[in-house]
């Protein structure tokens, strides 16, 4: 076997565990099937192509969430400066139920109300299951700086939404201990 399928192999390797949670997080980022898969797409060429550089394997996984994040931020101010963000939102994979739509549409409209930096931090944390540190190597900062952007979206999201504090899942405290 040669050094380049050696390299292949690994690459494989540590993108298949994460995979679907990257795949997620460019969903719930751009909101399109179509655009997420681009995202994605592009997110695999980009790491693929600095992979060897990557010293820590154990860094993989953040480094992914943080060129795909940058890819999108590129793409997203594109498309402000040209007006083509899309307006029809299909965010699941299977035939959701109408109530299940209505719920996915009212999240979805709350998330967009978030600064930028507190939505993909939720996202990351939520969708991607990433820890506390990885979110800040992504989004830089301080950890106690991921923490409080992940409370202030919290309860602004249970704002928007209509949902009493004292309903409070497990989110805070997870992430309090990270």
């Amino acid at each position: 076997m040669n050094t380049h399928t050696e390299q292949q192999h690994e690459f494989m390797l540590l993108l298949k565990p994460i995979q679907r949670s990257l795949e997620a997080y460019c969903l719930r980022l751009t909101q399109d099937r179509d655009e997420a898969r681009d995202l994605m797409q592009d997110t695999i060429v980009l790491v693929w192509q600095n992979f060897s550089s990557i010293r820590d394997h154990a860094a993989f996984r953040s480094f992914c969430f943080t060129v795909a994040t940058n890819a999108f931020r590129r793409r997203f101010s594109r498309r402000r400066l040209f007006g083509l963000m899309p307006e029809d939102h299909d965010e699941e994979s299977s035939d959701p139920t109408p109530e299940q739509r209505a719920d996915h549409m009212l999240l979805h409209d709350a998330l967009q109300k978030l600064p930028e930096r507190s939505r993909e931090a939720i996202l990351l944390f939520e969708i991607a299951d990433m820890s506390v540190a990885d979110i800040q190597r992504i989004q830089g900062g301080t950890a106690s700086g991921v923490k409080v952007r992940l409370m202030r979206a919290r309860r602004r999201l249970q704002e928007l939404l209509g949902v009493s504090p004292s309903n409070t899942t497990s989110l805070e405290h997870s992430y309090e201990t990270n």
